[in-house]
């Protein structure tokens, strides 16, 4: 299931996303460069903050700004591939990799057979 009413302003536009669909399926975001893509599934996954929003995934409200709701980003359980790899710059190699999982002796062990451990 999945419930999405999204308000913004980008530049000079004013952007509204409204899916309200109970089947699974597989979306694809689409647009020309600049339309606001990105900013779109960033908010899904709470990277961004919208100007107005509602977003419910799976029965599980994310977002609600009329209600101040807005549960953390490693809760969401939400993931997508970014077309240029988004790293924090602050953070190490580490905390990066387990910023959305719990550390474990896997990951540890996946880190120093890649060698990047450094």
């Amino acid at each position: 299931m999945l419930k999405i009413n999204v308000k913004y302003q980008l530049k000079n536009t004013l952007i509204r996303i409204n899916i309200d669909d109970t089947e699974p399926k597989i979306y694809a975001v689409r647009g020309p460069s600049g339309i606001g893509k990105t900013t779109v599934l960033n908010m899904i996954a709470g990277l961004r903050k919208a100007d107005e929003a509602i977003i419910e995934v799976n029965g599980q409200l994310l977002t609600d700004t009329a209600k101040n709701v807005n549960v953390k980003i490693q809760q969401r359980r939400i993931g997508y591939l970014f077309q240029d790899y988004q790293l924090f710059p602050n953070m190490t190699v580490y905390k990066n990799i387990t910023f959305m999982a719990e550390p474990s002796e896997h990951i540890d062990q996946l880190i120093q057979t890649l060698n990047i451990d450094h």
